[in-house]
């Protein structure tokens, strides 16, 4: 099955599920289930059936509810589905006070999903009448849907925990994840008020030996404005086909937990944790779904003169529509399996833009490789590039165009040359502060070289990426003779410059 087919029908099957015909306007609870499971089989790719559907109290319990494709791999099994005070929306969908499945489990050829139980409460489901996907247009007409879903409501959507299991075969990786305590919180107009995921456990198998084993002390994320990323992504939301460029808060913050990957017994990757804060997206003049369509259309394998007609169209907006506040990395260690260790306190970048980036941090970065006999061993405290701005791209496009046009560097008089070195000066980044904090390189077999501190700041008119005017300093740099020559006696050691 190809990943098009696959993607289509999951997608068919979501629909068939989430669906409600017009006719349940005015029917008990009973009723409107029977009428849904009945409006399910008598569509031509799918079959629907229910052992029994009776009331409970508020409740009404469907059990045993069988959802299958007619001449495909899709199975849905729920042994009991309850509904509590569920009604048909005048517009299409349906809203339920709430809603409780037990042992539910969907069947693919090369994948299994279980959920033993999950509830949700004062959900709202809009219509997805008249939506079908085009694989013509595959981007396009998911984005439609993101748009459709970004209207549903619920104040709670709680999943205990969730199995995925994919059996491999001698030459494919068996796998098994445990998922727990996945929650969100109050959806309302577009925004996600929270939600998180309490752990993550999988396990590969497979003909390389010992398992993997991936942990991962799970997640958390507030304030997810679904409706502001779908709006980016649908293009029916861009007024006359072009985006406003009005930038929106999409996520709050999200935060990622400690992740820990182990081969055997031995632990080969540590991650302490990732956090994103203050993720902000806007349209920007061309809608990014037409960009991954044009690529769709063409089997994603384009020519050499399409592949440059597609970045010249295209980059611009792809690579405008994202601002991030701040992305953080700590505790990063790897430990492989034929020796050696790197590691590394933090990573940050802040204020990333389309325009420039506010800051580049790097701390506590120590390499030593398993064999130190042939390869030098690196630390470093601190590194540091802040007041970044990037070139215009369309610059840096003219540039690229005019070297495809004329066949590279190979045909160009050294006049031209010299004319093309200065236009490149002009399209990289410009930057502001540069800091080095005790970095050094442990050779073998000789004396470390070491660099107490480097630092640089613009103060003046640019020429290029660096300044004309600016402040430069260079602490405590020694470099052993055995690296500058092979005679002795020309230590270098520079206290200050």
């Amino acid at each position: 099955m190809t990943l098009r087919r696959w993607i289509r029908l999951s997608i068919a099957a979501f629909a068939a599920v989430a669906a409600a015909p017009p006719a349940w306007a005015d029917e008990t609870t009973q009723a409107l289930a029977r009428s849904w499971i009945s409006e399910i089989d008598a569509s031509l790719d799918w079959d629907a059936s229910a052992a029994s559907i009776k009331s409970n109290a508020d409740d009404t319990i469907i059990a045993d509810v069988r959802i299958s494709q007619t001449d495909g791999p899709f199975q849905l099994r729920i042994v009991a589905l309850g509904l509590r005070e569920l009604a048909a929306n005048p517009n299409g969908g349906f809203s339920a006070g709430r809603i409780t499945v037990k042992d539910a489990k969907v069947d693919l050829p090369d994948l299994t999903v279980s959920v033993p139980a999950l509830t949700a409460e004062s959900l709202f489901t809009p219509s997805l009448a008249g939506w079908t996907f085009d694989p013509v247009r595959p981007a396009s007409s998911l984005a439609a849907l993101a748009t459709r879903l970004a209207q549903t409501e619920f104040a709670v959507l709680y999943i205990p925990s969730a199995a995925v299991d994919a059996p491999g075969s001698a030459t494919a990786l068996t796998t098994s994840t445990t998922i727990s305590a996945i929650n969100y919180q109050n959806m309302k107009a577009g925004r996600l008020a929270s939600m998180s995921i309490g752990k993550v456990e999988a396990v590969a198998i497979g003909p390389f030996g010992l398992p993997i084993t991936v942990l991962w002390e799970g997640m958390s994320a507030n304030g997810i404005d679904a409706g502001a990323i779908a709006r980016v992504l649908d293009p029916q939301a861009y007024p006359n086909g072009r985006g406003d460029g009005q930038w929106t808060l999409a996520a709050e913050a999200i935060h990622y937990g400690g992740l820990a990957i182990s081969r055997g017994s031995s632990k080969i990757f540590a991650l302490g944790g990732v956090d994103f804060n203050a993720i902000d997206v806007r349209q920007p003049d061309r809608p990014i779904a037409n960009a991954i369509d044009e690529l769709a259309a063409a089997g994603f394998d384009l020519s050499p003169d399409q592949a440059w007609a597609f970045v010249r169209t295209e980059t611009q907006s792809l690579a405008s529509w994202l601002r991030l506040g701040k992305f953080a990395i700590r505790g990063v260690r790897l430990t492989p399996a034929e020796g050696g260790e790197a590691s590394v306190q933090s990573f940050a970048i802040e204020d990333l833009s389309p325009d420039g980036l506010g800051r580049v941090a790097l701390d506590g970065v120590k390499i030593n490789p398993p064999n130190h006999q042939v390869d030098p061993n690196f630390s470093i405290r601190h590194a540091e590039i802040s007041a970044v701005e990037w070139p215009r791209l369309g610059s840096l496009l003219a540039i690229a165009q005019d070297l495809n046009r004329s066949g590279g560097f190979n045909t160009r008089a050294p006049a031209e040359l010299e004319q093309l070195a200065s236009a490149f000066l002009n399209v990289i980044p410009v930057i502001g502060h540069i800091t080095i904090t005790d970095a050094e390189i442990a050779p073998p077999a000789t004396s470390n070289i070491r660099l107490g501190g480097l630092r640089y700041k613009a103060a003046g008119p640019y020429t290029g990426p660096l300044a004309a005017v600016s402040e430069f300093s260079v602490e405590g740099l020694s470099i052993p003779a055995t690296v500058l020559t092979e005679s002795a006696g020309l230590d270098l050691k520079l206290e200050e410059l």
